[in-house]
């Protein structure tokens, strides 16, 4: 389980550096490629909700897009940072037995004094148990907050991340949340 977070820590901040860095050079290569609109996501019904064939749906804001990062998670964007991606993996005994004080001690052990633990709190959407997970990451005095949900779902785990460039799109995000559903 670890490190299927740690590479999304990794990609939390390659988005949010993206966001930072628009308006720098457009010469610099980039494994992130933003579709340029909404409507050229594939499986967004007329009302916005997409469906992923990975077996979710979220409805997602206007003006959010697509965006490829190598072919093995789907991620979206409001283009300034603000982002939901989503990567599954096989569960393990640490994610059936983690609970709120394996997010606080444990968790982010290792990640440095960059990653601080914000809340926790148990979760369930659509019979699915799992967790709740609010964190800052601070990197060139960027902070970005996130919120993961990592949910059990059969034999795998559903691991959801939402970032919130300082802090200041809370209610989008938990639009998103609450919108999400496993099919």
């Amino acid at each position: 389980m670890k490190r299927i977070l740690i590479g999304i820590i990794a990609v939390i901040m390659g988005l949010s550096m993206v966001a930072c860095n628009k308006n720098e050079e457009k010469g610099s290569s980039s494994q992130l490629s933003s579709d340029s609109s909404l409507a050229q996501v594939e499986s967004v019904s007329k009302d916005g909700v997409y469906t992923s064939e990975y077996g979710y749906s979220v409805k997602l804001p206007v003006g959010w897009s697509k965006v490829t990062i190598a072919n093995f998670m789907e991620a979206f964007t409001d283009g300034a940072g603000n982002s939901m991606s989503f990567i599954s993996g096989p569960t393990d005994d640490i994610f059936k037995s983690a609970d709120e004080e394996y997010f606080k001690t444990e968790h982010f052990a290792g990640m440095g004094d960059s990653v601080e633990f914000i809340k926790y709190k148990a979760v369930e959407i659509s019979g699915n148990k799992g967790h709740e997970v609010v964190f800052t990451s601070k990197k060139d005095d960027v902070v970005t907050y996130v919120t993961q949900i990592l949910l059990g779902v059969g034999e795998e785990i559903y691991v959801f991340t939402f970032t919130d460039i300082e802090g200041e799109n809370q209610e989008t995000i938990d639009g998103l949340i609450s919108s999400l559903a496993i099919n």
